[in-house]
């Protein structure tokens, strides 16, 4: 066998007909949906790879964005310090305001003002005792306010260096700053004053702005690392109250050892977000922690997209597959109920001609061996005789078996032309019945009727009937050995006449039921017992088929058969409803 044959073979197995022809329309579509899934699947299961993929790339672009906005806000106040530091220091070295009058000492600190009025609000040189001796603006109640308790004035004569205070909010102005503070020291280590620079710190609030015109959906806020106290926050409506729900271990490892973190929290403002945390500490002073967060809808909207996009590429692929395999289907099975009926019309109109060529000289045979039997020519010898009988009894088969392909032909062909007239169901039933008394008395069966009282007459075509009825008793009393018993029973069931004909015969085996209606087939428990053409059911269910009828049947082997037709009450199909059948 060629390696085509097989592969065919292998496909009609996996459709599950011997033949690949004869496969169902059903499970052609069903393996060929199976091979679609089979093919999308990995697509699917890879998109959605893909599409965890992109997130996770998404999430971590965005940290390393928010990252780098840290980095960016810690270099500007880095930046701020580093300047502060400056200016302080050119103050109380080069300068020495200390030793200055008040009118000098302002008009200094206002030449440095002129210097950072950008990063700073105010300057000034506080006295040992705390009591203010200058700055370059005006400070409301500056005479009598003291600043010896402040903690940067503290600081700085503590450390005797620079220092930076703890970033505050103006209660008046409810604005955040930062001040900066510079010992002035005598030769003689006496303290002769401190300088101090209050800072806007209005690059924040510049930085934050920028961050907003890059993202409408972001949070951020400034907060102090040992309370938790929100110092700043952006967008200012944020309904949150004064102490920030910042988890526990993120404050206090942020506060503790400097470390950027990132987590995720709904807790802000409602909104799925990813924060990150970063401290702004400079080398010297004071730290405050920086929370940024972005919507994870935002985040994520260009993976989710892509992924939205490319699931709907996938169902329209898959819609365009299935409607592309149930238009290929459909032309498949056209064609190849087109071939089957062709061959089926070219194989029927052959064997009608093979039977019909053949019908002729097997009845002049009939004759001639007839004629022999009725000694025309002279008395037959007792061998004589036997060897006429026995091809009398061959004869009587082939003509059998001719009628009935004569028969099967016709209607297959659509040449028999069914006529439904009212007609006794009844009466038809015991004309047939009539027919087989002498064979079943022959083996002694027993024919019981079982008809319902008044059952009504049928639309029907009364060849038709015949037919249904002398195949079904026919081959009730046939398959039923001797002493047997044959029970036809007709009644209503609904909207149904029902024909049923019962034997006590040999039974159709369970795996070969499916064949019984099946052109020339014999069940094997009685090939060997009994002769016959296997022509009869199929002739039978089709002409039923044609003409509206149903046929169904219950067997046991060794046991019996029960064939039961149904035909609508109504009657059959007219004869023009059966050609296009």
């Amino acid at each position: 066998m060629s390696l085509p044959s097989k592969k065919h073979n292998l496909v009609a197995k996996l459709l599950g007909t011997d033949s690949f022809a004869d496969a169902p329309a059903g499970r052609i579509r069903l393996i060929l949906l199976l091979f679609i899934v089979f093919l999308l699947t990995p697509l699917f299961f890879g998109n959605i790879y893909s599409n965890y993929e992109h997130r996770a790339a998404a999430a971590i672009d965005v940290q390393q964005h928010l990252a780098l906005i840290t980095e960016l806000a810690r270099a500007e106040h880095k930046t701020l310090v580093e300047e502060a530091h400056e200016l302080l220091f050119e103050i109380t070295v080069s300068k020495a305001p200390a030793s200055l009058n008040e009118a000098d000492c302002s008009q200094l600190l206002s030449n440095t003002f002129a210097q950072g009025e950008d990063n700073f609000s105010n300057f000034g040189v506080i006295k040992p005792d705390g009591s203010l001796l200058c700055t370059s603006l005006p400070v409301v109640s500056a005479r009598s306010a003291s600043f010896g308790n402040e903690r940067y004035f503290q600081e700085a004569v503590d450390s005797k260096t620079f220092s930076v205070s703890d970033f505050t909010i103006d209660k008046n102005t409810n604005v955040l700053f930062l001040t900066f503070a510079y010992p002035v020291f005598h030769e003689d280590g006496t303290l002769e004053g401190v300088a101090f620079a209050t800072a806007k710190l209005s690059w924040l609030q510049n930085f934050i702005q920028q961050e907003a015109a890059f993202s409408q959906d972001i949070v951020m806020q400034m907060i102090e690392p040992g309370s938790g106290n929100v110092l700043l926050e952006y967008p200012e409506n944020i309904s949150l109250s004064t102490r920030f729900t910042l988890p526990p271990e993120v404050l206090d490892r942020a506060s503790q050892t400097n470390q950027s973190y990132v987590f995720e929290s709904s807790v802000l403002d409602g909104v799925d977000r990813i924060f990150f945390v970063g401290d702004l500490t400079a080398e010297e002073g004071s730290s405050v922690l920086i929370n940024i967060g972005f919507s994870k809808a935002s985040v994520l909207a260009h993976a989710n997209g892509m992924f939205e996009k490319d699931m709907l590429v996938l169902v329209g692929l898959l819609l365009a597959s299935l409607f592309a395999a149930f238009v290929a289907t459909n032309f498949f099975v056209a064609r190849r109920l087109f071939f089957v009926q062709e061959v089926n019309r070219l194989k029927t109109e052959f064997v009608s001609i093979v039977a019909h060529q053949l019908k002729t000289p097997i009845t002049a045979i009939k004759w001639n061996i007839e004629t022999l039997a009725d000694a025309t020519f002279g008395r037959l010898t007792k061998k004589q005789r036997t060897i006429v009988e026995d091809v009398q009894e061959i004869d009587r088969r082939l003509l059998e078996l001719i009628d009935d392909l004569l028969r099967a032909s016709r209607i297959d062909l659509g040449s028999v032309s069914f006529e439904p007239v009212l007609t006794s169901i009844t009466e038809i039933s015991d004309g047939v019945l009539k027919e087989f008394v002498a064979q079943a008395k022959e083996k002694n069966i027993r024919i019981t009727k079982k008809y319902e009282r008044r059952f009504p007459k049928l639309t029907v075509d009364v060849t038709a009937m015949r037919i249904v009825f002398q195949n079904l008793i026919s081959n009730a009393i046939k398959y039923t050995p001797k002493d047997g018993e044959v029970t036809v029973t007709l009644r209503r069931e609904g909207a149904q006449a029902i024909i049923s004909v019962t034997d006590t015969g040999y039974g159709i085996p369970f795996d070969e039921q499916g064949h019984i209606f099946e052109k020339f087939y014999r069940a094997s428990n009685v090939k060997g017992r009994v002769k016959g053409t296997g022509l009869g059911l199929s002739i039978v269910k089709t002409v039923l088929k044609q003409t509206g009828g149903e046929i169904r049947f219950k067997s046991e082997e060794e046991r019996g058969t029960t064939f039961t037709v149904s035909i609508p009450l109504s009657g059959m199909k007219q004869g023009k409803d059966i050609k296009g059948a």
